[in-house]
């Protein structure tokens, strides 16, 4: 064992390097297992897959080279773990309490090497949750230029542990090391040091923040995606199964239809370079020059100039934009009807054709999303690499996710979730009473604005029901109203839609009055909060709508990941959650198995919403389907 004498900061610290195998279980031995130790990994590339991407950071791709363990005191032991054996660990793995930092990463490497759902804290969810709860990105800054030691006050943003350090310390960490091969037979003297110091930092920033998530009231939250961590680090390792050949063909479908409709703009915009915004205006200013009236309405760019720019070149006018969801009101000119097919299938080929085929995992076949906690300003879950969540939603699209012969999909998701938790915190007598009857409340809706029975309405009017429940629910304004529905293909007259706005208010005064009280309340305390305590700071314009919405949202999200934990508590035997999109659950099972994980998923998301919600009605909260196909499934439901 080789030891170095360590000072960061204020903190002197011993780093013990260890390779000898007897010596390593003696010091686990030793280590108590009641105290909270910092934890930390540093992995290898594998042989087979040194030049992929993920390698060193998929656990399929990866092997734990160091485990890094400090114990709060002044010890931090650097175990070699290709010198000792990984087995040595597992008894205290499974014992130990453990604060890392991103310990998602910690903890799938540690579940594929057979220690899963280990006790383990993160020191960045900590931050993420304390910034929240104390920052906002458009306050001031009311220190001095600089710090005495000469630190700028523009300290480094994001939740990385130099990032964190560094707020909460005012001291710089040097992370060259990091990028370093740690696949090196002999590793260096500042390779050891560098990963011995890493858990000394991870278990500082944590014992720094951890009063102040009880000092913000922020515990039931954080414990919450503590625990989520687990479900997280399960869907990345198993990932979403895939049908390469027929994604293959759909591609080709893609690509055909693109060509099409680039043929059938050119008749509209000749040579314009459509994905080009520079050309793009150039072509609207020339082809309505002699229609002011449309270029005068016409959306523009929300891209506000830098102060740089401004100061140098003065005002700007913004640039016209044509983003899709932005050109809903212009479906009557065919340009733009050529123009928005381009663009879909544009997108569909350039996001999820070849470059989605490169995602493809080289040893599972599957494409493994990268999910994150907390990041989010509501809490819920975000996705990359491929992001998951902006997948289309078109039953063509999704079945192009198959699960594997003698496998099915089980899908639910929170059915009309928002909704529920719309009535459940405004306590709405008539919202309540529709979920109470197991009523569709956008029907009722409909049946509101069309004047007709409830059993009478037509798909086409309930479309108009939900679209109007889901906007002004939200704090949609009534101009705004009539323009979000053009985006959903929905063509009625203004006066129409000024009628929408006031019949849902009437209809809904208990909700639109405790739509109000949280924005008094968000004014009052600067920050809105969600069930389980998230707090979110809000800017005055931000208030009218992101007060109530954050409530909503963000406990839809907390309600999401407990039926998500229920669900991996009560069936985690025979199956596997493998993805989670928006309200949306999906596991993979054996086909006998199908039945009884329909069940346990629908149970799962019932009980979270009773759980949150004692008196709520849990009633067609979920219901779950299976399929060898995601589409297929999400079609029964």
């Amino acid at each position: 064992m080789r030891t170095f004498k360590n000072k960061f900061h204020t903190w002197e610290f011993q780093t013990l390097y260890v390779t000898d195998r007897a010596e390593a279980m003696q010091i686990v031995s030793s280590l108590d297992r009641s105290i909270l130790y910092g934890l930390d990994i540093e992995t290898a590339k594998h042989p087979d897959f040194k030049e992929h991407k993920q390698a060193g950071l998929c656990p399929r791709l990866s092997t734990i080279r160091l485990l890094q363990i400090f114990d709060g005191v002044g010890r931090s032991y650097v175990f070699d773990v290709w010198s000792i054996g990984f087995d040595v660990f597992i008894h205290f793995l499974k014992a130990g309490r453990f604060v890392a930092h991103n310990a998602v990463f910690e903890a799938q490497h540690i579940r594929y090497n057979g220690v899963p759902d280990i006790n383990i804290g993160c020191s960045m969810l900590m931050s993420q949750l304390v910034h929240g709860a104390e920052f906002s990105p458009f306050e001031e800054d009311p220190e001095e230029e600089a710090e005495p030691d000469g630190l700028s006050r523009y300290t480094r943003t994001g939740h990385s542990l130099d990032a964190v350090t560094q707020r909460l310390f005012k001291v710089v960490v040097n992370k060259q090391n990091q990028l370093s091969d740690w696949s090196v037979e002999e590793l260096s003297t500042a390779q050891i040091t560098y990963a011995g110091l890493d858990a000394v930092l991870t278990y500082r920033c944590a014992k720094e923040l951890l009063p102040k998530i009880k000092e913000y009231k922020l515990e039931r939250h954080y414990k919450l995606l503590k625990d989520s961590q687990h479900v997280v680090a399960e869907m990345q390792l198993q990932g979403l199964p895939v049908d390469w050949k027929y994604h293959a063909e759909l591609l080709k479908g893609w690509v055909a239809v693109k060509e099409k409709a680039a043929t059938e703009c050119k008749v509209f915009f000749g040579d314009t370079n459509l994905n080009s915004s520079k050309q793009m205006n150039e072509w609207l200013r020339t082809y309505f020059k002699d229609r002011p009236e449309v270029l005068q309405n016409w959306p523009r760019t929300t891209r506000e100039q830098s102060i740089t720019d401004f100061r140098k070149n003065g005002p700007k006018e913004r640039a016209f934009t044509f983003v899709r969801t932005e050109l809903g009101k212009y479906l009557q000119l065919p340009e733009i009807v050529a123009l928005l097919n381009y663009k879909k299938f544009s997108k569909l080929v350039d996001t999820y054709g070849e470059s989605l085929t490169k995602k493809r995992h080289p040893t599972t076949g599957n494409l493994h999303p990268g999910y994150t906690l907390g990041m989010t300003t509501t809490g819920r879950l975000s996705s990359r690499n491929p992001n998951a969540q902006n997948f289309p939603s078109d039953q063509e699209f999704r079945n192009m996710f198959k699960a594997p012969e003698g496998y099915e999909l089980v899908v639910s998701d929170l059915a009309q979730i928002e909704l529920r938790l719309q009535a459940e915190f405004s306590k709405d007598p008539v919202m309540c009473a529709v979920f109470k009857n197991g009523e569709d409340i956008y029907k009722q809706m409909a049946s509101s604005l069309f004047k007709v029975p409830v059993e009478q309405v037509t798909k086409p009017q309930r479309k108009v029901g939900k679209v109007v429940m889901l906007a002004l629910g939200f704090g949609m304004r009534s101009k705004k109203l009539g323009q979000y529905a053009l985006n959903s293909g929905i063509h009625e007259s203004a006066a129409f839609w000024e009628k929408a706005y006031k019949t849902y208010h009437s209809t809904f005064k208990v909700y639109s009055t405790w739509c109000d009280r949280m924005r008094d309340r968000a004014t009052k305390l600067g920050y809105i909060e969600t069930l389980l305590g998230k707090r979110r700071k809000l800017t005055k314009e931000q208030i009218y709508t992101a007060a109530p919405n954050t409530v909503i949202q963000g406990t839809a999200a907390e309600l999401l990941l407990l039926a998500m934990l229920k669900c991996k508590q009560t069936c985690s035997d025979f199956a596997t959650i493998v993805a989670s999109v928006h309200d949306e659950v999906l596991l993979l099972v054996k086909k006998e198995d199908a039945p009884q994980a329909i069940e346990c998923l629908s149970a799962a998301m019932c009980a979270a919403m009773v759980d949150l919600f004692p008196k709520a009605v849990s009633h067609k909260v979920a219901d779950a389907s299976a399929a060898v196909a995601w589409g297929d499934a999400k079609e029964e439901l």
